[in-house]
């Protein structure tokens, strides 16, 4: 079983952010399925742009999270900022009935193959 690299760019107001992860292959389909721990998600981001997004990031998209691009409704996307000072919560933007939401998500539950990282591109 391979993985397969997921990379979405995007740019709101001038700043540039992606959307990174990795999914599973089985064979020829992609599974869209429990993909592992969230430590291991953010492991993976962290290899470039300095890893996930923090707070001043997540606020700022916070404020504009209806400009955040199509393509990415059917994710879900972290942050690695922790608002209620625990380490093991980050925050985390969804999208449902027409609307982008946010949520602390725990790193210690299940991580799903559309569950994205988002960093800031220098």
């Amino acid at each position: 079983m391979g993985h397969k690299e997921i990379r979405i760019p995007f740019e709101i107001e001038g700043r540039k952010f992606e959307a990174v992860g990795r999914r599973k292959i089985d064979g020829f389909a992609v599974n869209m399925s429990w993909s592992g721990t969230g430590d291991e998600a953010f492991q993976y981001a962290s290899g470039e742009n300095g890893g996930a997004i923090g707070e001043e990031d997540t606020l700022f998209i916070a404020e504009r999270r209806y400009l955040l691009p199509q393509e990415l409704r059917r994710c879900g996307l972290a942050t690695n900022w922790h608002p209620t000072g625990d380490p093991r919560e980050v925050m985390y933007f969804y999208f449902l009935d027409d609307a982008w939401y946010m949520c602390r998500k725990s790193l210690d539950g299940r991580w799903y193959d559309w569950d994205l990282i988002l960093r800031r591109v220098a």
